[in-house]
C-alpha cells in the first residue's frame, strides 16, 4: 500500500511523463499521469507541426470553431481545445 511516483518516456514519443499510482490497503489502485514535453509548435493555413526535442515529428490538421476553441487532428485522433487564459 502507498503512493508511489516516477518519471517514465512515454512509448518513446513523449520526453517524460510523471505518473503516480496509489494503493490502498485493500489493494485497489488509482494510476494517473501527467505529461511533460518541450519542442516547436508550427501551425499556418489549417495545418500544424509539432517537433518534440529527441522524438518523431506529428503533422495534423485545425480549424478554429470560435475565438476560443480549436478542434486539431492528427494521427492520435481528434482533439477539441479550449483557451485556459
Amino acid at each position: 500500500a502507498g503512493t508511489w511516483h516516477a518519471d517514465v518516456s512515454a512509448n518513446g514519443k513523449m520526453t517524460e511523463t510523471h505518473v503516480v499510482l496509489e494503493i490502498t490497503v485493500d489493494g485497489r489502485y488509482l494510476f494517473r499521469g501527467e505529461t511533460r514535453e518541450t519542442g516547436l509548435w508550427e501551425a499556418e493555413g489549417g495545418k500544424w507541426t509539432r517537433k518534440p526535442q529527441d522524438a518523431p515529428e506529428e503533422r495534423g490538421t485545425y480549424q478554429f470553431d470560435g475565438p476560443d476553441s480549436v478542434t486539431t487532428a492528427g494521427i492520435t485522433g481528434t482533439s477539441v481545445w479550449q483557451r485556459a487564459d
